[in-house]
């Protein structure tokens, strides 16, 4: 059977075309006499017209032209990758001497450039959520989409209003990223940006609990590869590294910016929150980390960078927390009691707290990691001690007003999350309010001498939230919808949530709250964990979007 591969050859040795050759990949001559690789990027075909010499020896004056010749093709080369019309041929491929190397050119429609509507919008609305990087305002979408393709896609991707044009920029992008990151092994300030900008504004780019770990698990690396988690003195070997392995400048000069101090730091702060609500590892608090938040601090270049300071100190007490949690529920001789933890964690959020300037506090992310800080301090009321000598150490009269702190702590953040404008939604509140629920539920169906469960039933209802973030998903909905003509991401969470809340319905069991401590006797079986077995369903209100 005759295939496509059949009608096109080769082209004979010696007779490629100058694109290919300067590419040094397979030119493929197809009917029309291009070949498939010119036809493909858009680009002219010219046969080489150049021979390989025959072993004759070349005069000093032929050599130097043909030197010159070379350094020309390579200019060329080097003009046609910053062409973002044509972009980089997916043929070639870095070697392992170019693993740092900066953002190479992506193809992308004419039409999908970056806008200056689009760039001014994530400026203006969108950055100041998250302000993980600073753009200037005389800094021009053409410049943007010339010097960071891949950032510029990010941006235009969660920028877009239009939820059918947003999927396809959102594949493309992710694409665009694992060819980079994955398969060419590029390491570049742009591609960390625009990992981090997936990770923040998830919801554009939604693939739930396993997406945002994936993407902060290729985040992380290339904060150590760019050496961003380093100082500028790292003391190292006493001798002298070989003359071939001297460290790349550049990577230095990312180190020493506050570009990479701001992404550093905006890494650090997503991986606690997503850490604190999915326990997974995050980052670790480093002298470098609170060098960079010192300099961020003293010699901000934007109101935002004191926002990312802020987010940065809140995230570090949710880490303190979330290692104690660690030691007690992996390690079941431990000698650490949860509940006598938790006092001097609010202590030191406390201290954080009164750093913190009034228009820090104000900020609505900054009392997202507020509330994250708290709920990871609260969790630990949660938590019982296996030992027998650590359970008789017990107070559950304290235990008590550290799960009540908890609750509130849950009915505040589902209230923040509730007054949110979605339309420009982050991850952090939205995963917060997801575990606000689930802890609510936990504490509602816990079964504890003391607690009052109806009372607790009073305080927060996880159906009662259901439904109101329904309507709040309904209403930004319509807006997209007259906006754009089309339904949104909203249309589909709010169609979720009314499949799911029936599930999230509290039993009303026959627990007596009026319970006292008087009937605790040593017989009683205590689990580590006293929290009923429930896992939440990878993002509920949008487990079941896929796109």
């Amino acid at each position: 059977m005759e295939t496509a591969d059949a009608r096109r050859e080769s082209a004979p040795y010696g007779r490629a075309c100058k694109n290919c050759v300067r590419a040094k990949c397979r030119c493929l001559v197809r009917d029309a006499g291009t070949c498939e690789r010119c036809q493909r990027l858009g680009k002219e075909c010219i046969p080489s017209t150049t021979l390989r010499a025959k072993g004759a020896k070349r005069n000093g004056a032929l050599r130097t032209s043909a030197l010159e010749d070379k350094l020309n093709d390579i200019v060329s080369l080097l003009q046609s990758q910053t062409n973002t019309q044509h972009g980089r041929s997916t043929d070639a491929i870095l070697t392992p001497g170019s693993t740092v190397s900066p953002s190479g050119s992506v193809e992308v429609p004419e039409d999908q450039d970056l806008t200056e509507e689009e760039l001014c919008a994530f400026r203006e609305k969108y950055l100041p959520e998250f302000p993980m990087v600073n753009i200037p305002s005389d800094y021009t979408a053409a410049e943007a989409q010339k010097q960071k393709p891949i950032f510029s896609l990010a941006i235009k991707a969660l920028t877009t209003r239009v939820a059918s044009k947003q999927v396809i920029l959102g594949k493309k992008l992710r694409e665009t990223l694992t060819q980079k990151i994955l398969i060419e092994g590029e390491r570049s300030l742009p591609l960390l940006l625009s990992l981090l900008a997936s990770i923040t504004w998830s919801l554009s780019f939604t693939h739930g609990k396993p997406f945002l770990g994936a993407m902060i698990g290729l985040a992380r690396p290339l904060v150590s590869d760019l050496k961003l988690d380093r100082g500028p003195n790292v003391a190292g070997c006493p001798g002298h590294n070989p003359p071939h392995l001297v460290d790349n400048q550049g990577e230095d000069n990312i180190t020493q910016t506050n570009a990479g101090r701001r992404a550093y730091i905006a890494c650090f702060a997503l991986s606690v929150v997503i850490s604190t609500t999915m326990k997974y590892d995050a980052m670790r608090w480093s002298s470098q980390l609170e060098s960079a938040c010192s300099i961020l601090a003293a010699h901000n270049e934007v109101d935002g960078d004191r926002v990312l300071v802020a987010l940065a100190r809140l995230a570090k007490v949710a880490l303190d927390a979330g290692d104690i949690y660690r030691e007690v529920s992996d390690n079941p001789d431990t000698t650490i009691h949860p509940a006598f933890s938790i006092a001097p964690l609010k202590c030191s959020l406390n201290q954080t707290k009164e750093m913190l300037t009034s228009e820090q506090l104000q900020h609505s992310t900054v009392i997202t990691y507020l509330y994250t800080a708290e709920v990871a301090i609260y969790e630990l009321a949660l938590l019982r001690p296996q030992t027998l000598i650590m359970r008789y150490c017990d107070q559950n009269l304290k235990r008590i007003e550290y799960l009540t702190g908890l609750l509130q702590t849950c009915k505040a953040c589902t209230e923040h999350f509730l007054a949110f404008d979605l339309s420009l939604l982050t991850a952090p509140p939205m995963i917060m309010f997801g575990y606000s629920v689930k802890l609510s539920y936990c504490l509602l169906t816990l079964q504890m001498p003391g607690w009052d469960t109806a009372m607790a039933r009073m305080t927060l209802d996880p159906g009662t939230c259901f439904e109101r973030a329904i309507e709040r998903c309904e209403q930004t909905n319509m807006a997209l919808r007259l906006e754009t003509g089309e339904d949104s991401i909203f249309r589909q969470a709010a169609d979720t949530m009314r499949a799911t809340a029936p599930q999230w319905k509290v039993p009303v069991g026959n627990h007596d709250p009026s319970l006292g401590l008087e009937s605790l006797t040593p017989a009683v079986d205590f689990s580590l964990l006293d929290m009923p077995s429930l896992e939440l369903a990878e993002d509920f209100w949008l487990n079941s979007v896929s796109f």
